[in-house]
């Protein structure tokens, strides 16, 4: 509560700041008004305290941007009766657009750079099917509703039907569309990572464009039906295609030339994403192309044509919040409320229809496709959120279609305004949805439930968290520039060679042991679905259950020796991983072999400085030290006492030779996570094994009573909630024991670097003893334990293969039993029924 309160007063002293600096009139000197800085300014920071109180509550931090907008924006007045709150008027809101251009292209570039071709190509049956359904249920249900209400909506009241079937399509048309920016603001600030987030983000940018191009068939459409003799226009059709086209070209030219300043020139790269923004946004303009389009192929050709992505990701993280919050709050100040207040009505029943169809469109979709249970459910709250882009068109329709035109704009501004704030509370629980979304124990879709829970932790761990350890490595702070220099790009190059080695071994064999989970589940929910549906059938006789029951335990084993087969071939697959290994070692040694031999660098003032805590050596050192230098200055005024840093061995000492080990550790982690999710993998199974064995117990001791059924549904749903339980703890067990291997191997790197930055401080000093370090030794010492890593993996590759035997042979038994079980108990109730025939004759 106290820091709610803080944060308003705040705001109460920007906005008194504010009539402060308003009441001395400042006048312009230059071409920029001082009122719009001022402005500007108050925006940034009145809108960041207003979003980080909403946050507090759990509410998108956009909101606040937008409400800062609406209350001190120009339109103010109409539901405060009062403009003494107005910061933004027209003026201000006009010299600021440059503000929102550049933004849009921010939000595009960044879209862009979520779209991976291999991601497109996974989910591109789910997008097409949710663009497609979207399209047809939104233009029929929009359309219909547009027709049942014209005789309530003035503008429509008595209108030919022509002129209502022309603001219906229309209407559709805008009802179609989803905010990328403001999709991309909540995702960021929820830092939503994931199948879920990356197919609404994916399939909003594709529909942007489906929009635009309806939008230029629509309007064709709407003309020749409006006016009379008006044919339908294939000229407008045919040059909306031709400025999509130059505008992809465009754009892809544009990734291109990012591309090659990273990769030939990598300075300043804060600078150049802006002024590469700027350009690109202005060139767009001046030539009409569509902007959006042009910087989304940008960021798609960055992301997928070249290594350079993360290095563009980050300037543009910067630059996202301050330009975020005021592209938000001048949309907030620009929402025009006389216009939301004359077409509320129809906006309203808009806003309506438009939800229900998006659910109806999504939720078809996803079970169609296949989609996950969590995107079935709360996929379709992603794309309820309308901004920018629909605004504009909105504009667009108004000058195509004078009068109609103006109207539906108005609709427009109304639905934006509703969507505008819905929108990004409801994707956020939509986020929260589908992280915490469970698999609940009565659930007739049991199955769907757990794979979709387990499936979110796998898409997961295909991003990798920045990890604490991350942190730990030492900055370089020396007094020679040319050390500092040489020192970062050791730092940025062993980053580079962690992230790849993290990537392509420990996230990847990580994945594979979250897989592994969910083929377990898989084989768990389908059975425990079977056994549920028998225990609820009327009728079904104890001898009957117990037959089934044995029945599963034969199909649980069968699934389990299939999964041993399975995870022998996979296991083996480990061995291709060795030249990933090799290369770590040779990327060490590679980094080392191109450094500087020597560095003579100022003696620091330190080592002059008398401390009585010096050893008598260190004494006698440091004043030599001082002596020699005061005679020295007598000859040469500019002389100063150097000291000498054998660079290169150093490096390769610390980092060639004291990182090998640590490397070996890492390794063998990986080898022990592995095992360690096989023997869970067994430890479900011996689990599963036992609850049906007191299941079975349970049908023999309860044969007589009536109510068994019921005794087997309560003890098998107690079973089902432990395994969902197990399962659930092992899922979170991988995913931490992958983040703690991460936190190692940047350990393994950066404790050398560290001890050799520290080795750097006291090099050419009376503290440094360079006989102790062996530099012939360093390459032989590497090599040695690298061929260690090599047969610690191929050791593992056995000794995963002698378990899964062990546990093959183990499943086998069970299943003989169960088999010959099954088969006696089948002959008894055969005995059993011909006896009672008899009995009956």
């Amino acid at each position: 509560m106290i820091a709610v309160l803080r944060r308003l007063i705040i705001i109460s002293l920007l906005f008194g700041i504010f009539l402060f600096i308003q009441f001395v009139q400042v006048d312009a000197a230059a071409g920029i008004n001082p009122k719009t800085l001022i402005a500007f300014g108050f925006a940034i920071l009145a809108s960041f305290t207003l979003g980080e109180i909403l946050s507090i509550i759990k509410l998108p931090r956009v909101i606040g941007y937008l409400l800062i907008g609406m209350i001190f924006g120009p339109y103010s007045y109409i539901f405060l009766t009062t403009d003494i709150l107005r910061v933004f008027n027209f003026s201000t809101l006009d010299n600021l657009s440059l503000v929102n251009g550049v933004t849009l292209s921010v939000i595009a570039l960044t879209a862009g750079m979520e779209l991976k071709i291999e991601g497109i190509k996974k989910s591109a049956k789910a997008i097409s099917l949710i663009i497609l359904l979207k399209v047809f249920i939104v233009f029929v249900l929009i359309t219909t509703s547009v027709f049942a209400v014209s005789s309530f909506i003035p503008f429509l009241s008595g209108a030919d039907w022509r002129i209502i079937l022309a603001a219906g399509l229309i209407l559709s048309v805008v009802s179609i569309g989803t905010s990328i920016e403001l999709t991309l603001v909540v995702a960021e600030e929820a830092k939503a990572k994931g199948k879920f987030i990356d197919l609404i983000l994916s399939t909003a940018i594709v529909k942007d464009v489906v929009v635009i191009l309806l939008l230029a068939v629509v309007l064709t459409i709407s003309t020749s039906l409006i006016t009379p003799g008006a044919g339908f226009d294939i000229n407008l059709i045919f040059d909306l295609g031709k400025e999509l086209l130059f505008s992809i070209i465009f754009g892809a030219a544009w990734g291109g030339l990012i591309i090659l300043y990273l990769k030939y020139i990598n300075r300043e790269l804060l600078i150049f994403i802006i002024a590469i923004i700027v350009f690109g946004t202005e060139i767009t303009t001046i030539l009409h192309l569509e902007t959006l389009v042009a910087f989304i192929t940008a960021g798609f050709v960055i992301q997928n044509f070249s290594k350079h992505a993360d290095d563009v990701h980050h300037p543009l993280q910067k630059l996202a919040l301050p330009i975020f919050i005021t592209f938000f709050t001048v949309a907030g100040a620009s929402l025009n409320f006389i216009s939301v207040s004359n077409a509320i009505l129809l906006g309203g029943i808009i806003f309506i229809v438009r939800a229900f169809a998006i659910w109806l469109s999504v939720s078809t979709a996803s079970k169609i496709s296949k989609e996950t249970v969590d995107f079935k459910k709360f996929g379709w709250l992603g794309f309820l959120s309308i901004g920018g882009l629909i605004l504009g068109l909105g504009i667009v329709i108004a000058e195509r279609l004078p009068g109609l035109g103006d109207e539906l704009k108005n609709v427009i501004t109304a639905l934006v305004a509703l969507n505008i704030f819905l929108g990004p509370v409801l994707l956020k629980i939509g986020l929260a949805k589908s992280k915490t979304f469970e698999p609940i124990a009565d659930d007739d879709k049991n199955k769907e439930t757990i794979s979709a829970s387990i499936e979110s932790i796998a898409d997961s761990k295909k991003v990798k968290p920045k990890p604490k350890e991350e942190l730990i490595f030492k900055e370089p702070q020396f007094n020679d520039e040319r050390l500092n220099k040489s020192l970062y790009n050791i730092l940025f190059r062993i980053n580079k060679v962690l992230k790849d080695f993290e990537h392509r071994f420990i996230y990847y064999r990580g994945e594979q042991s979250v897989e592994l989970i969910v083929h377990v589940t898989e084989r768990y929910t389908e059975e425990y679905g079977r056994l549920r549906q028998i225990f609820l059938t009327p009728g079904t006789t104890a001898q009957e259950i117990k037959i089934k029951i044995l029945e599963a335990k034969k199909v649980f084993a069968k699934g389990f020796i299939d999964l041993c087969e399975e995870r022998k071939r996979i296991e083996k697959n480990i061995l291709a991983l060795e030249p990933l290994i090799d290369e770590i070692f040779y990327s060490l040694v590679d980094i080392t072999d191109g450094l500087q031999n020597e560095y003579l660098i100022k003696m620091e003032p330190d080592w002059f400085e008398k401390n009585d805590d010096d050893s008598w050596r260190g004494k006698y050192w440091k004043y030599k030290l001082r002596a020699i230098e005061k005679i020295q200055k007598l000859f040469e005024k500019k002389y100063f006492s150097k000291r000498k840093i054998s660079y290169r061995n150093l490096a390769k000492y610390y980092l060639v030779g004291e990182s090998a080990s640590e490397i070996l550790e890492t390794v063998n982690l990986v080898g022990s996570e592995r095992l360690t999710t096989l023997r869970k993998t067994k430890s479900i199974y011996e689990d599963i094994t036992k609850y049906l064995d007191e299941l079975e117990q349970i049908t023999i001791n309860e044969k007589d009573t009536p109510a068994v059924a019921i005794i087997l549904i309560d003890r098998l749903t107690e079973v089902h909630q432990q395994i969902v339980n197990e399962l659930s703890i092992y899922s979170n067990e991988i995913n931490r024991t992958t983040d703690e291997i991460t936190g190692r191997l940047y350990y393994a790197l950066a404790s050398p670097f560290n001890r050799f930055i520290d080795a750097i401080k006291i090099a050419g000093t009376y503290k440094f003893d360079d006989r102790k370090f062996r530099y012939s030794k360093i390459f032989g010492k590497s090599e040695s334990i690298k061929n260690k890593a090599l047969d610690s993996i191929r050791f593992w590759v056995n000794y995963y293969d002698g378990f899964l035997g062990l546990f093959e042979k183990e499943v086998y038994i069970n299943k003989l039993n169960s088999e010959l079980n099954e088969v006696v108990n089948i002959s008894l109730v055969n005995i059993s029924a011909e006896i009672n025939n008899n009995l009956r004759l």
